[in-house]
């Protein structure tokens, strides 16, 4: 272990020095509790955020209530329209096949009937029928098929139909009534098992001479018909809804027990006006109702107003944490300027007087002339180390900062490098003791130049905060992978919380008597990339009170 204790006198032009350096810099007061400021951010983003989504919210609410409307009201035009087509086809057939002369219905003119009848559409048809009121006998019917033959004789249940149906119509005939004009088509459905339609025909006296009528066919009603008009339709509907549709046939009570395999619809159910008036067209989606598909939409609503609003929240938090960098960032650089002017000034200032002194020969004393020309060569170093950080510091910004790696002995670089501080070690009043192993320690590759920066850095930085006649220790060790260089000191410390900035570029700790030390804010940046870029690490331990202790380990390779 080797102690170095150099003592010297004070000179005259340094009485101010550390008067200047142990000036407060104070901190601005402001309006506001420094712990209240991000909240106040967070109120300002959350605040209008809050109000956004609120309005959002009842909007989409007021949506959702109206989307449950809008498609019960399309599910009803839907249904309305296929029930119209349904009523169309057998309206068609009244109005066209089912108007035929009274003189055929007199004369029982089956030929001409079966012809009108064959000249017809039969879609929708099981027969065609016609009825004579006329006398003898008082009524008759011919029956033919779909394609207008003939039929010798009618099934009972068809002809027990039909005479029902058309039961009024022949009591009206039989009192000879006149009508005005040509009653409308007739739907007889006494009998679900045949359902009929006709049409009353009138003589040229406005008496009922009988009747031309057809037997729905409910088979191709039901299965072919309707589900082509069903189809058909959905060119109305969202397209959303054409996979989940279902419309079908059921009774208007609502009796028919899950035809379609589930729960009784939620949808909307449209009667049958014109034939087959006991069904009706239910039409849902079994698989999700109106409201769930309203609630769905607003969900998903939500959730796309929700992640806008956290995107969005997200752009202003990173735009107030840019803007709050880029002012921490400017008054840091402002600082910088400053701390780097008065480092600067101060050693210029003590070589300026230093050199008036021996330069005007008022120092004769060939002591004093060798105590003044150490004072300015080492306040020259300090001015050459200040420059160097900062073209070091701006190599490292650009990506040009190079080393030259060779083995290296960090004893003869901590003898060296503590040689050139001995004038400011006695200036200041401080002892440098060097601790290290008696036995040799193995060379650490790197650049050996990096390695004295790395210690000038640390150890000026000790020289700040070292109280004043106290004690720098510069410690040597080292393992099987690394060389252990650390420097303590006995300073105020570092506040734990402030540890892990300390190397952050232009960072100065901001509280008691280590933020009133004046500094670049460059030396600890450029120790952690130098002793980084060599892929070793640095570490800061440090007590309120008790000092600070940076250890840097530096690998040991073979060339």
């Amino acid at each position: 272990m080797a102690e170095v204790s150099p003592r010297a006198p004070a000179p005259p032009a340094r009485a101010g020095h550390r008067a200047a350096a142990a000036r407060a810099t104070g901190r601005r007061s402001a309006w506001l509790p420094a712990a209240w400021r991000p909240w106040l951010g967070v109120a300002a983003i959350a605040l209008p955020l809050a109000i956004l989504l609120g309005l959002q919210l009842r909007t989409l609410a007021r949506l959702q209530e109206t989307s449950v409307v809008a498609q019960r009201s399309q599910l009803k035009t839907y249904a309305k329209a296929v029930v119209n087509g349904v009523e169309e086809h057998y309206r068609a057939k009244a109005d066209g096949t089912l108007r035929v002369p009274a003189a055929w219905l007199v004369a029982r003119d089956a030929a001409a009937l079966g012809a009108h009848f064959a000249r017809g559409d039969a879609s929708g048809v099981s027969h065609w029928f016609a009825l004579s009121f006329a006398q003898p006998p008082a009524e008759a019917m011919l029956l033919f098929d779909a394609a207008g033959r003939p039929l010798a004789s009618a099934p009972p249940q068809l002809a027990r139909a039909v005479r029902v149906a058309a039961a009024p119509w022949r009591v009206v005939a039989e009192d000879g009534d006149r009508l005005d004009a040509p009653p409308p088509p007739v739907v007889g459905e006494q009998d679900p098992g045949v359902r009929v339609l006709f049409r009353p025909i009138l003589d040229g006296d406005g008496r009922v001479a009988g009747a031309a009528g057809l037997v729905v066919d409910e088979a191709f009603l039901r299965e072919t018909f309707v589900p082509a008009r069903i189809a058909a339709e959905r060119v109305r509907l969202p397209p959303e809804m054409h996979d989940t549709l279902h419309a079908r046939l059921r009774p208007r009570d609502g009796a028919e027990a899950a035809a379609s395999g589930g729960a009784p619809s939620e949808g909307v159910e449209m009667p049958m006006r014109f034939v087959l008036s006991d069904l009706a067209l239910a039409v849902d989606a079994p698989t999700i109702t109106p409201e769930q598909w309203a609630r769905r939409s607003l969900l998903l609503n939500l959730f796309l107003t929700l992640a806008a609003a956290g995107l969005l929240a997200a752009a202003i938090v990173a735009a107030l944490r840019n803007a709050a960098r880029a002012t921490r960032l400017s008054r840091m650089k402002t600082e910088f300027v400053s701390n780097v002017s008065h480092e600067l000034r101060t050693p210029l200032s003590s070589i300026r007087v230093f050199g008036e002194l021996l330069g005007g020969g008022r120092v004769t004393e060939a002591a004093k002339v060798r105590e003044y020309g150490r004072f300015i060569e080492g306040e020259s170093r300090r001015l050459t180390q200040l420059v160097a950080n900062i073209l070091d510091f701006s190599r490292i910004e650009s990506g040009q900062k190079a080393y030259r790696f060779e083995k290296v002995d960090l004893r003869d670089v901590v003898e060296e490098t503590l040689a050139g501080f001995a004038v400011r070690f006695e200036h200041e009043g401080l002892r440098v003791r060097v601790r290290a192993p008696e036995e040799p320690l193995p060379p650490a590759w790197a650049d050996p130049s990096a390695v004295s920066q790395v210690l000038t850095n640390l150890l000026d930085n000790a020289l700040k905060y070292a109280r004043e006649g106290g004690e720098i220790e510069v410690r040597l060790g080292g393992d099987d992978e690394a060389v252990v260089l650390a420097v303590a000191d006995r300073g105020p410390g570092i506040p734990p919380e402030e540890q892990e900035r300390i190397f952050d570029q232009f960072y100065r700790v901001g509280s008691g008597l280590v933020h009133d030390a004046r500094g670049s804010g460059l030396g600890l940046a450029i120790v952690k990339h130098v002793v980084e870029a060599h892929r070793g690490s640095v570490t800061v331990r440090s007590e309120r009170g008790a000092g600070t202790t940076f250890v840097t380990r530096w690998p040991i390779r073979d060339v």
